[in-house]
């Protein structure tokens, strides 16, 4: 398993071959075009996110009606290598992209109204982990741009298992098209 010392510098475009799909905005599942497994493997996950970094960082200036920018490569970067370290096992919960108007990005996880939300921008990391009746599970967010590698381990620990722990209530809903 990589560890945050083997944080990547670069991202890729995702493979053009592999098979494309999208999570239903109403339901919250996953749908296939292709004949899919039972839930999309974590490296189904991986290439959707590499896919969906991609295209973020193809956005045009001014994106978002204002002056928006493009996600900025080292946060698709990071980004492709924090949800690698937290989705550590087939069928888990899907991982859902917004661009952020500085450049940055929020990556958030929503089961049955749990959230685990990682939000990626010029000022830091913020990682947080939300129950649904809005209790707060953990939340990781230095108010200082140098903090100890370790803070930000643990804080990844604790995003795994509770991804772990809520993607227990996620249904795959494979639909054929």
């Amino acid at each position: 398993m990589p560890t945050i010392a083997d944080r990547p510098t670069s991202i890729t475009i995702g493979n053009p071959v592999a098979p494309r799909f999208a999570q239903d905005q109403q339901t919250r599942t996953w749908a296939f075009s292709e004949s899919p497994p039972a839930a999309p493997s974590r490296s189904d996950i991986l290439r959707y996110a590499q896919r969906e970094l991609a295209g973020l960082r193809r956005l045009p200036r001014g994106w978002d009606g204002a002056d928006g920018i493009p996600l900025r490569p080292e946060f698709a970067s990071m980004a492709l290598f924090l949800v690698d370290l937290v989705t550590t096992e087939d069928g888990l919960a899907t991982p859902q992209f917004s661009p952020l108007p500085d450049g940055g990005l929020s990556i958030t996880w929503l089961v049955g109204g749990n959230r685990l939300t990682i939000n990626l921008d010029p000022y830091g990391i913020s990682i947080r982990g939300v129950w649904r009746e809005g209790h707060e599970a953990f939340r990781f967010e230095p108010d200082r741009a140098a903090f100890l590698q370790s803070e930000l381990e643990s804080a990844i620990n604790e995003a795994r298992g509770f991804l772990l722990k809520i993607s227990t209530r996620v249904q795959h809903q494979l639909l054929t098209s």
